[in-house]
């Protein structure tokens, strides 16, 4: 991690922790490296089995992942596109205006069927 991302990542890390401890699970491992940070998680070990371990580390990982997603704030707008040329035109009303343009008019070839 850079240092001015350490608040950010301490964080993640303690949104994770919880959300396992809250199921029942256990952070066996944490891994920190130029991959990012991972972690090696176990739900049913013994002493810790509940019979519902499947459904409790999937709503750990699905709850930590929704507050991940707060923290890391809205995803980023799709870039926007342009308009269609032809629908532009139309949306001004048939373009009335008197001038001239400069545009040449679109036009949709003929289709013609083989004989």
């Amino acid at each position: 991690c850079e240092p001015t991302e350490l608040g950010v990542t301490h964080l993640a890390v303690r949104i994770v922790q919880e959300r396992v401890a809250y199921h029942g699970g256990s952070i066996l491992r944490l891994i920190t490296d130029d991959k990012g940070t991972r972690f090696l998680i176990a739900f049913g070990l013994p002493g810790q089995q509940y019979g519902d371990d499947v459904t409790r580390a999937v709503l750990s990982s699905l709850e930590a992942l929704e507050r991940l997603h707060e923290l890391r704030g809205p995803p980023p707008l799709p870039p926007q596109t342009p308009e269609p040329l032809a629908s532009r035109e139309n949306s001004k009303g048939g373009g009335g205006s008197g001038k001239a343009s400069a545009r040449a008019p679109l036009t949709t070839p003929e289709l013609t069927t083989p004989s």
